[in-house]
């Protein structure tokens, strides 16, 4: 068993992570990202990965804001991802689909529709 140590989710080109305490993104070490929306103690963070278009796209959303944010367009497809996730202080709940999702209504942004504003991405992923 190999262990990497201080390494999490997004340390690597080959995963991707955002934190909403820290206001980063993450992808081969950390990105601050001012136009992320801080997270707060009772939030609902829901994450998506919408492998169907012709680059995978990794979206967020937060208490169901509808359409989801777009963190990451990434030019490969992939066949399948694995989910990780990591947490330092407080108490979490991860649904990993075995129960109804609070906010199901979760919508993966049309990109030939017009966007609203809350769906614009942040200006510090514009160039990853």
């Amino acid at each position: 068993l190999t262990l990497f140590v201080a390494s999490g989710v997004g340390d690597c080109k080959t995963s991707w992570a955002v934190d909403g305490l820290r206001l980063q993104w993450w992808h081969g070490g950390p990105i601050p990202c001012p136009d992320l929306t801080k997270w707060s103690s009772g939030d609902t963070i829901s994450l998506c990965c919408d492998m169907t278009a012709e680059k995978t796209k990794l979206l967020y959303s937060i208490n169901g804001q509808s359409p989801a944010t777009t963190l990451f367009e990434i030019e490969e497809q992939f066949e399948e991802m694995r989910f990780g996730f990591s947490g330092n202080k407080g108490q979490y709940r991860v649904n990993l689909g075995d129960r109804p999702f609070k906010y199901p209504e979760l919508q993966i942004p049309n990109p030939s529709a017009p966007q609203p504003p809350t769906a614009a991405k942040p200006s510090c992923l514009s160039n990853p």
